[in-house]
Order: C-alpha cells, then structure tokens, then sequence
C-alpha cells in the first residue's frame, strides 16, 4: 500500500542567508530515501547588508554568510573577477579561494587565501580606486586640432618610409640597411602639422621593402636587418600610422 506523499522543508538556517526557506516535495515508501536532485536557490539580494572591516578573518571552510558574499561581491567589482556571490567560500580550490589569491598576489600580500586585516584594507584601497574615464573626441576635432602627449610610432613599407625622397636618415641607407627613411616622408610632415603627434627616430620603423611577416617578425635579408615593427609598440603608444602588403602582393607574382 503506498504511503502518503510527504513535504520535507529545507530551511536555511546557517547564517540566514538562504531566506525565504527552499520548499521540496520528496516521496517516501516505508524506507527514507535521499532525492536524486536537490537544489536551494539562493537569492542574492536577501543577502543583508554586511561591512567587511566588521567581519572575522574569513577562510576555507568558514560558514556561509554575508561576510563571504560581500567578499565575492567586492572581488568580483575587480577586474579579471567573474564570481558567483552565494556566500560560499568553499575549499582550497574554490573559485573565492583562487580570486583570494590572486589578489594577494597582485599586491603584494601573504598568498594563504585568509582574508584578514591586511588583505582586507589592500582590497578597501583596490576598491576605492577612482576608474579611469577617456574623453570623447569633438566631432569637428582635425589632425592639427588633436593634441596628445602619448607616443607616436610610424610603421610601413616605402609608401611610409619615404622612398624615392633622398637624402635617407643615416644608418637607413647603407648595404646592411636599406630602409630609405627620409626626412619628407609622410610620418615627418604629419609631425610638422599636427599638434602632439611627435615623432622620435626610435619610433619612425617604416622600411622600404617590408612585408607584412617583417612588420610581425622582423627582417633579417641581407640588405634589411631590422626587428619586428610590433616591437616598437607600447602601453604608451597613443596613435599609430601604418602602409603595408603591396609588397606581399609582389612576392606571390
């Protein structure tokens, strides 16, 4: 004869986090049985609001609660983060333990994945950080209105070395170098006109000849020893100009 249908109520008592209690339906025989499938749904913004200068050292193992879901939620507010705020710490391993330790890591901190006193004010100076914000150009902005201190560097073949414009820049016209960077070439006047696009000799590597595996890798002919044109770029390059690939049409003709 079968028993009558049973509710089991799967309250979530362990920090109160899990509220309002999960409802789950299991049917029982004469024997207890333990469902294939049970899930509890954890809703984020019942989650109290916690300060986590208030919060104990949080570690592997420690109860779920709002400390370590605030924890995730301010690793995950840092880039390269892309945490589930459930309030779980978990083992060594776990998601929040990785993101732990590599913040420690970032910064200069004892890799233990413990967020104690230290840990967390590298976080509260991490988070209070201003972000960084880049103006939107005018629309009625030209080439000689623009105004920048970052780096220019000049890369190409001939059309943006200067080719066919003697006298070359010295060093650019001997039989180990054969790049012909002229003083007329487009990147030089560009520089002449525009307001901020400087050009240095050390950023002006367009070589007459190059293709573009030379602008990747370099170029090591006879008659071109040079580095990779890539090499030249930066986190303070701010405007980049480049002419590239006639030559590798003529080198499949």
């Amino acid at each position: 004869m079968m028993q009558p249908r049973k509710l089991r109520i799967l309250s979530a008592i362990t920090a109160g986090i899990l509220t309002p209690a999960v409802v789950a339906a299991v049917a029982t025989s004469g024997t207890s049985q333990t469902p294939k499938h049970e899930t509890l749904a954890v809703q984020n913004q019942s989650l109290p609001p916690v300060n986590l200068d208030d919060c104990p050292t949080l570690r592997t193992g420690y109860p779920r609660g709002g400390c370590v879901a605030k924890l995730q939620s301010d690793l995950d507010s840092l880039p390269g983060n892309n945490l589930v705020v459930d309030g779980i710490f978990g083992e060594v391993g776990s998601q929040t333990w990785k993101a732990v330790i590599a913040f420690q890591q970032a910064h200069g901190l004892q890799q233990d994945g413990m967020v104690g006193p230290a840990t967390k004010h590298a976080l509260d100076a991490a988070l209070s950080m201003p972000t960084p914000t880049v103006d939107s150009p005018s629309p009625t902005s030209t080439p000689s209105t623009l105004s920048s201190t970052a780096e220019y560097v000049a890369l190409g073949d001939s059309y943006s070395s200067g080719e066919g414009n003697p006298s070359y820049d010295q060093g650019t016209d001997v039989p180990t170098d054969k790049c012909h960077r002229s003083p007329e070439a487009y990147p030089n006047l560009l520089t002449e006109h525009a307001t901020g696009w400087d050009l240095g000799p050390e950023d002006f590597v367009a070589c007459s000849g190059s293709t573009i595996q030379n602008v990747v890798y370099g170029q090591t002919s006879q008659a071109h020893r040079e580095g990779a044109q890539l090499d030249k770029l930066s986190s303070s390059t701010g405007k980049v100009t480049i002419s590239i690939g006639g030559n590798d049409v003529d080198s499949r003709m």
